[in-house]
């Protein structure tokens, strides 16, 4: 068993020595650090390391790769949900310069809301997203409650969701849809 503590503390060690955004998580998860330190730890993603460089792509705009949703893994959808996965804290600046720009940037259908030109209809997990982005980064914006529940009213039977549902009738949830719109509603309910 003594070998087996020593590799974990190797481990630890080793993960402590890496970005701000591994190093505020270990010690929240794994070392059960104090909320102060784990703030102050965390407040280093916007200003160090893979957070840092990817705000600094960041187009004067407020977007990343002049788009709001596509190209994929580059536009300000994707820099966003990547940036709070990293823990980018709350309120800050850039990460709200992008939010607002998705946020006018979609279009309203029936409460939820798509990037899609040709499509005239909203999508749950773009609608999903965009609340999660909204709650993890504070943007303060009127439109956010009637869209929580445009996606509360989206459930289906099962208890889940499906981007299918409204363009092709979908009756069963699907996991990514779900877990999209669970992680947005949790993120919604801890922002108050």
């Amino acid at each position: 068993r003594h070998g087996d503590d020593d590799r974990e503390l190797e481990v630890v060690d080793w993960l402590m020595q890496g970005d701000p955004a591994i190093r505020w998580q270990v010690m929240s998860d794994l070392l059960g650090a104090s909320p102060q330190k784990v703030s102050a730890e965390r407040a280093q993603v916007g200003r160090d390391g893979w957070g840092a460089r990817l705000l600094a792509v960041q187009d004067a705009d407020g977007c990343w790769a002049g788009a709001l949703y596509s190209p994929k893994w580059t536009s300000t959808t994707y820099s966003l949900l990547l940036l709070e996965r990293l823990g980018l804290p709350h309120g800050n600046d850039r990460a709200l310069a992008g939010c607002r720009r998705l946020w006018d940037g979609a279009t309203w259908f029936d409460g939820g809301l798509t990037f899609a030109k040709s499509i005239r209809q909203a999508e749950t997990c773009i609608t999903g997203m965009l609340v999660l982005l909204a709650a993890a980064f504070g943007h303060d914006d009127a439109r956010v409650d009637p869209t929580v529940e445009w996606l509360v009213d989206e459930q289906l039977d099962d208890g889940g969701w499906n981007c299918e549902s409204i363009r092709r009738g979908s009756s069963h949830g699907s996991f990514h849809t779900s877990i999209t719109v669970l992680e947005a509603l949790s993120a919604y309910e801890r922002g108050g």
